[in-house]
């Protein structure tokens, strides 16, 4: 309906009006106008249309611009809208016609078109207005008279003239049959009297602009009040026939639309609460069409989601779901697209990337068996499933716990159901756990609850406090050991099989008297191999009484310095393998002494197979380690003055047979030889010769056979180190200064040694002489002595950068006698093996490394001595 401005009420309207015309410009004539004002281009298309299409054909302007006429034309079964559209639009010449247009509700709308090729703006303007009454009033010569009559009173609409104040002057159509008036009871009143008065102000001013045009107006529906008092929707359509000579009044059409508009306001109550429902909803709620893209979404959405709607319309709900999940969703959906509601829990995203899990409602929505989409109601169940998780966890962690505990369990309400029961009582007492939950302990275990059980479970009542006690269950033939703790709400028993423990203490009480009275300790473990009991040969061997071991492992106290770690760590893989075994150990006593015992250890088993005792035998075999120790060094001693024969061997066959024979050939020689003649001369001194050399053999061996039979009455002695390898660097000090050699030493001036100081000052003289005779040609001799201390040891570091030697040529030999591997140096081969042999014999020991062309290394190992005095704290 068009907007006009304010106009005089209809109770002012009389007689003749007074118009003041002011000039408009022509585009709100246009917009105001009750005719369609339209623009096409050449095609047919529409450029611009007035705001009367909204009136005549229902549609606003912007839902035909840019169309073509001919989807407004209603086509004729003989004439295409095509044709009809060039017969409305001729370049060439003004066009006026009578045409049918759709109206959007796909009704047809009877026009009068006029048309204009406008050549310098290129487009037809064209105007078109409603002709409906003017062919109502035109009725052919030759059309019989009642036939409009009949028309109008048999039609939906009610037909009716008005004057220029309103009144009825004219009645027809189904008035009664709609608002129960007969035509002649409306006839002279007044229209605003039967217009509800909430109505009323809307219905004047249609009126009033209704008198101002020259077209019809629409209104939007009016209450009238029928005969009865109801009050009755009518759609009324007025047309301005006041200037028409045929019927010179206002030609009003109403049809009842009283049901359609309770229906439609039904549908908007119902779409309200619909809207309600979807926007206040607390849970998210959003619509997705047929290919999966959002269309709406409610508030909830955006606050537990933090997704605006401008974010997510048109998007997939892949926005904001796990890609995991996204298979899931899809098979969800298209179910739901096929007409089935489905439910499911899956996790959504926020938009920070938080994962929420929600409870997932979808369901179709269909029109006329027709799916329009598919609405999902989320609701978000993460602190729900957290606590339900919560729970189940504390649940599974209790189960746990009940499961986990050693002894049998079970729990019972106040009527003594059992309303809990553990593995560990099924396997006890053989019983099926599905049967026994909820039944009474009356019922389950009749004898022994009215006998030992009530006494106690009545004792428990009485005093409020828990309850232990053993019993004998003759169906099972078990002793057990029972503890009640009472709890809100019931009892909690604990049983413990203690028949192995009640066997075990009868057979300990026999065995005990035989165990006590042999010369063997023996030792009781329980599984943990804790100790239970000892006997008295155990304190006869160990020291330790009882009281002083019980509850305390064997090798909490038995172990010390010396005590083999591997063999301990067989005695604890024997006890591990659930077997019996026997082991030697050093131990130690409770005075700190040394002993060898010897363990037979055997697991005493239940009847699982389970290992509940250790019993171990103790031996001491001390005086047997010794003995053993005695026989081993005097095997070690026989292999060494063995060894030392065969070198005695060597010598004798090697080193004095050959001068002895070279000797004895010269003598037999000499009788023949002429004592003027020089051959005699040379045989002289061969023979000489060979006499020094057995001389030089006899004063080594004696040196050698000196050093082992002093071996074992060696003098110790409390050496200064420093103090003796001075000497003997001092004693070579011309033929190292000879060679411009360096000797660095580093030995603390307080430290001493145990040994044989001519010993000492050999073995520094030795290794001093080969370093200066075997020196590099390439380089001046350096020498570094270096000393170190540990634990009860000086490790004496000799280092010389010599011609050295090849250790995989010279192999074992290098401290054999009369081994040379620098034959171009004058040498015999003792130096080394006095050595190694005057060492060993100060309780030490000598390893020797070196690399030809590098030099050779030497580590001596001493014994370390006391202490000259004592320093002060």
């Amino acid at each position: 309906m068009s907007k006009v401005a304010p106009t005089p009420g209809v109770d002012q309207l009389s007689g003749e009006q007074k118009h003041g015309f002011k000039p408009v410009d022509f585009e709100k004539m246009v917009q105001t106008s009750g005719n369609i004002h339209c623009t096409l281009d050449r095609a047919g298309h529409i450029e611009f249309i007035s705001d009367a299409c909204s009136t005549l054909l229902g549609y606003a302007p912007e839902e035909v611009a840019g169309k073509s006429l001919a989807e407004l034309v209603k086509p004729m079964d003989t004439v295409p809208a095509e044709d009809t559209l060039r017969l409305l639009l001729h370049p060439n010449a003004p066009v006026r016609k009578r045409v049918h247009l759709l109206h959007k509700n796909g009704a047809p709308v009877l026009l009068d078109w006029s048309s204009r090729w406008m050549e310098e703006e290129e487009v037809f303007y064209a105007t078109a207005k409603e002709c409906q009454y003017q062919e109502l009033s035109a009725i052919p010569p030759n059309q019989p008279k009642d036939l409009h009559e009949v028309l109008v009173q048999y039609g939906a609409d009610m037909v009716a003239l008005l004057n220029l104040q309103g009144t009825y002057t004219y009645v027809g159509g189904p008035t009664e049959r709609i608002l129960g008036y007969k035509a002649e009871e409306l006839l002279g009143t007044s229209v605003f009297q039967l217009i509800h008065p909430e109505d009323l102000p809307e219905a004047k001013a249609s009126f009033l602009a209704l008198l101002q045009s020259d077209t019809y107006t629409n209104s939007k529906g009016f209450r009238f009040k029928s005969a009865s008092g109801q009050w009755r929707w009518l759609d009324t359509t007025a047309s301005n026939q006041l200037l028409n000579p045929n019927i010179q009044a206002l030609v009003v059409s109403s049809r009842d639309i009283t049901e359609q508009v309770e229906s439609n306001n039904r549908l908007q109550e119902s779409e309200q609460k619909y809207r309600n429902l979807f926007e206040k909803n607390p849970d998210v709620v959003f619509l997705q069409n047929p290919q999966g893209h959002i269309m709406e979404v409610n508030q909830s959405f955006q606050k537990v989601l933090s997704f605006t709607p401008h974010e997510v319309i048109g998007q997939p709900v892949t926005l904001f779901l796990p890609i995991e999940n996204t298979a899931t969703s899809l098979r969800y959906f298209n179910e739901s697209l096929h007409g089935k509601t489905t439910r499911f829990e899956i996790p959504l995203l926020t938009k920070s990337g938080e994962r929420k899990t929600f409870e997932i409602v979808m369901y179709p929505l269909s029109l006329k068996g027709s799916i329009l989409g598919v609405e999902t109601i989320a609701k978000d169940i993460t602190v729900v499933k957290q606590a339900f998780e919560t729970i189940q966890r504390q649940a599974q962690r209790l189960n746990t716990v009940l499961e986990s505990i050693t002894d049998a369990f079970f729990t019972l309400d106040r009527n003594l159901r059992i309303t809990h029961l553990n593995s560990e009582l099924v396997k006890l007492l053989g019983i099926d756990k599905e049967d026994t939950l909820g039944r009474s302990i009356l019922e389950v275990f009749p004898e022994e609850v009215e006998d030992v059980f009530r006494k106690h479970y009545k004792r428990m009542l009485t005093t409020g406090k828990s309850v232990s006690f053993e019993t004998y269950l003759k169906r099972k033939r078990k002793w057990l050991s029972v503890k009640f703790f009472p709890f809100e709400g019931g009892l909690s028993v604990y049983l413990l099989d203690i028949t192995q423990r009640v066997r075990y203490q009868n057979e300990l009480s026999m065995l005990s008297l035989v165990a006590s009275k042999i010369t063997n300790g023996v030792v009781i473990m329980n599984a943990h191999c804790q100790i239970e009991w000892v006997n008295e040969g155990f304190t006869s061997i160990n020291g330790y009484t009882l009281p002083e071991v019980i509850g305390k492992r064997p090798d909490d106290f038995f172990h010390g310095p010396k005590t083999d770690a591997e063999t301990r760590r067989r005695i604890f893989d024997g006890y591990n393998s659930g077997e019996p075994f026997a082991e030697e150990i050093l131990n130690y006593k409770k005075n700190g002494e040394e002993f060898w015992v010897s363990l037979n250890i055997t697991p005493v088993k239940n009847e699982q197979g389970k290992v509940i005792r250790y019993i171990a035998i103790q031996t001491d075999i001390t005086s047997l380690k010794q003995a053993e120790e005695q026989k081993a060094k005097l095997t070690q001693e026989l292999n060494r003055q063995n060894l030392d024969l065969q070198q005695f061997t060597y010598i004798v066959s090697h080193n004095l047979r050959a001068p002895v024979a070279n000797a004895l050939g010269l003598a037999k020689l000499l009788p023949l030889l002429d004592k003027e003649d020089s051959g005699y001369t040379r045989a002289i001194k061969g023979i000489e010769k060979s006499i020094l050399s057995i001389d030089t053999v006899l004063k080594d061996l004696n040196t050698i056979l000196t050093i082992g039979f002093n071996k074992d009455t060696l003098g110790v002695e409390n050496i200064n180190l420093q103090a003796v390898c001075t000497e003997a660097i001092e004693s070579l000090r011309e033929s190292i200064d000879g060679v411009h050699g360096t000797i660095q030493v580093s030995i603390d001036p307080d430290l001493r040694v145990s040994g044989n100081k001519a010993y000492l000052f050999s073995t520094f003289h030795n290794l001093l002489t080969n370093a200066i005779k075997y020196r590099s040609s390439e380089r001046e001799l350096r020498v570094e002595i270096i000393a170190t201390v540990k634990n009860k040891w000086v490790k004496v570091l000799f280092t010389d950068n010599g011609s050295g030697f090849d250790e995989e040529r010279v192999g074992d030999k290098i401290f054999k006698l009369y081994q040379r591997f620098h034959h171009e140096v004058e040498g015999r081969g003792l130096g080394l093996f006095m050595v190694k042999t005057q060492v060993e014999s100060m309780g030490g020991d000598i390893q020797v490394s070196s690399q030809e062309g590098v030099g050779t290394e030497f580590l001596i190992c001493l014994r370390l001595g006391q202490p000259l005095v004592e320093k002060q704290k």
